[in-house]
């Protein structure tokens, strides 16, 4: 992480960030989610210079290759324990916000939905949609669970990809399947990519979201991610 680079843009900017969001590799293999220190240490020192800091830390909930398993892919938890645990140790567990699965009502990432086969009836796809919902939700609440075991002070993002709220074939399900609890759950957050004419970032959040965000008493959703692109 060029954290040097992210320096020297605060300074040319005249800007004072205290939040940053990164990203876990899921294409690694599981020993780099157990211990990813070529991101965890460059974030180590920029979370100490400075109390009011915060990281939120996008953790893969799969990686590549590996599939949504019935019950749960308990054996991979050893990971994610190794993954807190190295955080912890670090001294970054009460500033780092675990974002656990982004974006996982798309059917993009291993923890996502399932795409729909070209022949696949709806019929089929759907039960499927349903499995797939109630492993993300089963599996977000055992992390949260090894994680808060091992220091009560993590605090959690659930983040969506909006896509403007609606269900399409890249988003099949409702993101309100897919939400494990207000437990589990300490922010609300949206990525949203925005193409140059189409809207403005004042269409964002979406209202729906935003209601559940108040229902809940979590406060307005934020965007945490927004793609631009030059047309």
């Amino acid at each position: 992480r060029n954290i040097a680079g992210w320096n020297d843009w605060v300074t040319r900017t005249k800007t004072r960030p205290t939040m940053a969001l990164d990203y876990m590799s899921y294409a690694n293999g599981w020993a780099d989610v157990a211990n990813p220190a070529w991101l965890l240490d460059p974030w180590k020192a920029w979370l100490a210079a400075d109390a009011a800091r915060t990281l939120v830390l996008s953790v893969p909930m799969l990686i590549t290759g590996v599939a949504q398993q019935p019950g749960g892919n308990l054996w991979a938890d050893t990971y994610f324990r190794q993954l807190a645990q190295n955080i912890h140790n670090r001294g970054m567990a009460a500033q780092t916000v675990i974002r656990f699965g982004w974006e996982m009502n798309g059917t993009w990432y291993p923890w996502g939905l399932p795409r729909r086969a070209s022949a696949e009836t709806e019929a089929a796809y759907q039960p499927r949609i349903t499995a797939s919902c109630a492993w993300f939700v089963a599996t977000w609440r055992r992390l949260h669970g090894i994680f808060r075991a091992v220091n009560p002070a993590f605090t959690f993002d659930w983040s969506i990809a909006s896509q403007d709220g609606t269900v399409t074939s890249s988003t099949p399900a409702d993101p309100e399947r897919l939400y494990p609890g207000d437990t589990y759950v300490d922010h609300l957050t949206a990525g949203k990519n925005w193409e140059a004419g189409a809207r403005t970032p004042a269409d964002l959040p979406e209202a729906n979201h935003t209601e559940r965000a108040e229902s809940e008493s979590k406060g307005a959703v934020q965007v945490n991610t927004l793609g631009l692109k030059d047309q």
